[in-house]
């Protein structure tokens, strides 16, 4: 492991910042890495941008400049982290909870680590959707849909909707 990257796994970004800088400007100016290592640190400088500095558009900038890296040697190997991280930025510009939450299961711990910066705003996102669009709904689908209890939801994402019995009433019709 090159020097601070596994404080990736702990999210500890004043310590990966400062490895992925140095790893990219001296390491790689005396040793070049591989193209499975310098695609690897460029999605993690990509999620870094996206997810805990919520600079999307830089995100999409850096995700240009990595597709002209050669990919050969990538695409033999059938690695696929590239387009993995792709499609997190653009569910992340798009506030597609559901892509997210499928992607945030297909990427490496690293990859997923760094994708855990943007929980609570996706989250959030999903649960406005969800407040917009239906009146009532069952606990346990909300739950699953949130990936988390009833309480959890109460206490730490403020949601301020009723609960009767197994039925979460989200919005009330307006009466005539």
């Amino acid at each position: 492991e090159v020097g601070g990257l596994g404080s990736l796994l702990t999210r500890a970004w004043e310590a990966y910042v400062p490895a992925i800088n140095y790893l990219t400007t001296h390491i790689h100016a005396i040793t070049p890495l591989s193209v499975i290592d310098l695609v690897n640190v460029g999605c993690w400088r990509v999620l870094d941008l996206v997810c805990r500095q919520g600079r999307i558009r830089e995100g999409f900038e850096q995700l240009h400049s990595l597709r002209k890296v050669p990919r050969t040697e990538v695409d033999q190997g059938n690695y696929a982290p590239y387009a993995l991280v792709e499609l997190v930025v653009e569910a992340v510009a798009r506030g597609n909870w559901e892509q997210w939450w499928r992607l945030e299961r297909k990427v490496d711990g690293y990859c997923r680590a760094l994708m855990e910066f943007s929980d609570d705003l996706m989250r959030t996102h999903a649960l406005k959707c969800l407040a917009r669009t239906y009146l009532s709904v069952d606990v346990r689908w909300v739950e699953a849909a949130a990936g988390r209890t009833w309480d959890e939801l109460v206490k730490r994402d403020g949601v301020g909707w009723d609960r009767e019995g197994d039925l979460i009433v989200l919005r009330r019709p307006k009466p005539r």
